[in-house]
């Protein structure tokens, strides 16, 4: 399609064929006058053409309004319309839709503990010490709320903290499902940028507060106010949203928030249960989600408690409570937490300040520096609900933990780290192995596992755990293997 416009006196007006009026446009021919056409932009008109009335000649294709006005300003906007049927072909394919990759994501992560792990992944390269997840049960008021269809957010609902804030990259990667920025960044421990979607085990409305905003995601377009499957999230300010929608925050309050607070220092994300009738009419999952899920991440939650920690590189604590109908009061179901932090922190600090850069930087780093090496105690106190004999059960560990990061003599390691840094991926030369030093009765490690940061389902056989860049699938649950 081309546009040609001709202007007369000092303040021209462009006429759209497409937006004029009846009224404006008094006549229409099917073909202006070749003079027309060939007179350039700008040059008066004169004639029957400076009062706005034009004989045509066949020029085919064009259509053409006219209007005359008292100030003598005359503009013509000719729109040359070229059939091209048949040579630009017709659109053929078309792109999953974001629910339907969503569905097939979630599909390779496991349930349960898994969610938690990721969460846990997620808080730790944050740079985030203290992770809470909080189990409420109670159902929010929904009078002062964007629009009705929120009151979906508003129910039973697991949110989970972490004392890191967000980033304005931070925001931009986790609006696109593939994106991480953590994939080759070699501090980082995920690899394929897909780890947040996980929560979707829980909900189809993701929200989160951090900084002085609050966010939702529903890739349906079902419930949050002004969100389509084009267009699946919506952020408002803190302080906009305690002025006209108070309801909206009120449910991050068991978590954190405090009334009427426009800046929070860190992120609480909160996950609605999907409850039978959303998950008849989800696109993404068709598995209710509620109490009885939470008995199940509980339970294996309270099986691995203070080995979850062991390979991080800042998290130190992590706790459960949970909030019921009738009392209003958190009740704690879980506390892991690290009696001896100055110990931990500078030792993990040194091995993640050699982690900073790509893999190939640390590399290089290695190669003129030498090996980086840790060795330091992990004194851990848990605790948890148990059962109407002894309400609060309680137990102390200690670890020794070594970690670092070397190269092989024969340039195996950096030549593996190079080949995988070349297709886009990452590798580490990261390892480290912690072994129960306490030596209470029955607290000798008889089953040892692999760890990638966070424990696998894959038993090495002895009596202590191993840790390293392990290449897995990209569930993060289990080990690649080649046929």
């Amino acid at each position: 399609m081309r546009a040609v416009k001709w202007e007369t006196g000092s303040r021209p007006r462009t006429l759209s064929a497409r937006a004029v009026s009846r009224s404006e446009c008094q006549a229409t021919a099917s073909f202006p006058p070749a003079s027309l056409l060939d007179r350039p932009p700008g040059q008066a008109l004169s004639g029957s053409a400076s009062r706005g009335i034009v004989k045509s000649s066949p020029t085919a294709g064009v259509r053409y309004c006219r209007n005359q006005f008292r100030l003598g300003v005359f503009v013509v906007r000719a729109v040359v319309k070229k059939d091209r049927e048949g040579l630009d072909g017709e659109s053929f394919g078309r792109l999953p839709s974001l629910t339907h990759q969503i569905r097939e994501l979630i599909h390779d992560y496991p349930e349960g503990v898994g969610i938690v792990k990721e969460l846990v992944q997620n808080a730790d390269d944050a740079g985030a010490r203290t992770l809470r997840l909080v189990v409420d049960y109670r159902s929010h008021p929904n009078a002062q709320l964007p629009s009705p269809s929120m009151a979906a957010l508003q129910g039973p609902a697991l949110l989970v903290y972490n004392d890191s804030t967000f980033t304005d990259d931070d925001f931009a990667r986790i609006q696109e499902i593939y994106r991480s920025g953590k994939v080759l960044a070699a501090d980082k421990t995920g690899q394929f940028g897909k780890g947040f979607n996980t929560v979707y085990n829980v909900t189809d409305f993701p929200g989160f507060v951090t900084g002085d905003r609050v966010a939702f995601f529903d890739p349906h377009g079902a419930a949050v106010h002004n969100t389509s499957r084009e267009k699946p999230g919506r952020t408002w300010r803190l302080v906009d949203c305690w002025k006209n929608y108070p309801d909206l925050l009120r449910p991050f309050v068991a978590a954190g928030l405090s009334p009427g607070q426009t800046n929070f220092p860190g992120t609480i994300f909160r996950l609605p249960f999907r409850t039978p009738e959303r998950a008849s009419l989800s696109e993404i999952s068709r598995k209710p989600f509620g109490e009885g899920n939470i008995t199940g991440l509980l339970g294996e939650l309270v099986g691995v408690r203070e080995e979850l920690l062991l390979f991080l590189k800042n998290l130190e604590s992590l706790s459960v409570t949970e909030v019921r109908p009738a009392t209003d009061a958190p009740r704690e179901l879980l506390v892991v937490e690290t009696l001896n932090p100055d110990d931990v922190r500078p030792a993990r600090e040194v091995v993640l300040n050699a982690l900073r850069g790509t893999a190939a930087v640390v590399v290089e780093r290695l190669q003129a520096s030498g090996p980086v090496l840790q060795s330091y105690r992990h004194k851990f106190r848990s605790r948890w609900a148990g059962d109407s004999v002894t309400p609060t059960r309680e137990y102390g560990s200690e670890w020794r933990i070594v970690s670092g990061l070397l190269l092989d003599d024969e340039g195996a390691v950096a030549e593996a780290v190079e080949d995988f840094s070349s297709r886009g991926m990452k590798a580490v030369p990261l390892g480290g192995a912690a072994a129960r030093i306490d030596n209470r009765p029955g607290s000798a490690l008889t089953k040892g596992k692999a760890y990638c940061a966070l424990p696998l389902p894959v038993e090495t056989g002895l009596q202590v755990h191993l840790n390293g860049y392990f290449d897995l699938d990209s569930s993060r649950h289990s080990l690649t293997t080649q046929g």
